[in-house]
């Protein structure tokens, strides 16, 4: 099933962005980490119960820099106590609140969040999405990291995922009250590469063969067409999100206003210089 978000309107979406580079400025220097890497993953590895796993598995270990890192996270329980799970497996606000990615470099500086700044007082998440809850035994859902960590470097890295969306008790019981149980992963190695100008090139130009290449259907109620992504169209769109090229960044700009165009939004808000991008849409 393809999920279609909407970005809205053009002048939606530059409000949205203008908005966004305002937060910044009173955020200040937004991509700083408060705790480190280390820090935070063992505080909660001392405290996780034993037979309650968050398992982090990935395609390969070695990416280009802005490829897409399709990570499976398994969640799982073995004790003989009774948990059970949130199974949402999207946000409307754009990305997850209870499921996250860490990274630090070779030389231990934490990877940026990319929208951090964005989400960071609450106010953008909105709750809803696909799922539901369930008693968990085990149960999986795989994610694009690259929403939690953005690689500015080639250079060798250490990954690791976090949660906080599974509850001691059975799903019949709901019982919000009860305090989430932190989780997180073994930390995994990855290699981040360059990404040579000519392959670059090439994954542009299919992604937006791919987008031209979209179904359009009729709104009659509008009086208009309204473009319905393919599963291909919404890949190439999520491969120029996540690509933070200059190149990349101004074809997400030709997609602000399209019915489909919400990752071209989230991609601009995600980039290293937002206000850059901002300003590009003024001119």
């Amino acid at each position: 099933m393809t999920i279609a978000f909407r970005w809205g309107t053009a002048r939606t979406a530059l409000a949205s962005l203008l908005t966004c580079v305002t937060l910044i400025s009173c955020v200040g220097a937004f991509s700083r980490e408060k705790s480190s890497f280390e820090t935070h993953w063992r505080s909660i590895r001392a405290h996780q119960t034993t037979g309650l796993t968050l398992e982090l598995r990935l395609p390969k270990n070695t990416f280009y820099q802005g490829e897409i890192i399709d990570a499976a996270l398994t969640f799982a329980n073995s004790t003989t106590n009774a948990y059970w799970t949130d199974t949402r497996n999207y946000d409307r606000s754009g990305r997850l609140s209870d499921i996250a990615f860490f990274a630090e470099s070779q030389d231990g500086k934490p990877v940026p969040d990319p929208l951090k700044w964005y989400y960071s007082d609450g106010r953008c998440y909105f709750g809803g999405g696909l799922g539901g809850d369930e008693d968990l035994g085990r149960w999986s859902i795989t994610l694009p990291a690259n929403q939690w960590v953005r690689f500015d470097a080639p250079g060798k890295y250490r990954l690791y995922a976090w949660a906080n969306r599974v509850r001691k008790g059975r799903v019949e019981d709901h019982d919000y009250n009860e305090a989430p149980v932190e989780l997180v992963s073994d930390v995994i190695d990855i290699n981040i590469t360059p990404l040579a100008e000519a392959d670059e090139l090439r994954i542009l130009k299919q992604a937006q063969a791919d987008l031209a290449a979209e179904e359009r259907v009729a709104d009659k109620k509008a009086g208009q067409f309204l473009h319905v992504q393919t599963p291909a169209a919404r890949k190439a769109m999520e491969q120029m999100r996540y690509l933070q090229t200059p190149a990349a960044c101004n074809a997400l700009l030709a997609l602000i206003g399209r019915e489909d165009g919400f990752e071209a939004g989230m991609g601009l808000l995600g980039a290293a210089d937002p206000t850059r991008e901002a300003a590009a849409v003024l001119t």
